[in-house]
């Protein structure tokens, strides 16, 4: 088994993202690798109305990836633990589970670690689920976390 020196740890600013970076944070102290921190902003995610010509421009993204980095540094000041410089992070746009899977295979992760939200019939059926498809179509380990194991989760690894 190779030992993971890059960790990629995508988040969504939800409940179950807190499981996965605390988690992915202690496996990159454990093994001395860095830490990535993703973020994908889809069109529309932001609650912000553009007209249906914009949506596709290149300064329409460019302005929902500044407006979410804002909010995930704002999100990641809940975890005192994880300073600036211990991980890098990474906003860009499109659909969640490809851009994952490409920013994954083009950095050459060594492993990535994310939550899943637990979905089941129907809203699974209909919105698919990002973790599945990632697990589907990675070219590295994919370690999933379920979302009944955010509350009281506790590091793994003692320091």
């Amino acid at each position: 088994m190779k030992t993971p020196k890059k960790i990629l740890v995508p988040i969504d600013l939800s409940d179950s993202s807190v499981a996965a970076i605390v988690y992915a944070h202690e496996v990159a102290r454990f093994f001395n690798a860095s830490l990535t921190i993703l973020n994908v902003v889809d069109v529309g995610d932001e609650g912000v109305v553009f007209p249906p010509e914009a949506l596709g421009t290149k300064e329409v993204r460019s302005y929902l990836v500044s407006k979410r980095k804002g909010k995930i540094k704002q999100f990641l000041k809940n975890f005192p633990a994880i300073k600036s410089s211990d991980h890098k992070l990474i906003v860009i746009s499109g659909s969640p589970a490809r851009e994952i899977v490409t920013y994954a295979k083009s950095a050459i992760m060594d492993l990535i670690v994310m939550s899943t939200h637990g979905r089941s019939g129907m809203p699974h059926l209909i919105l698919g689920s990002v973790a599945e498809k990632v697990v589907r179509y990675a070219e590295c380990p994919v370690l999933t976390l379920k979302p009944e194991h955010v509350e009281g989760l506790t590091p793994v690894f003692s320091p």
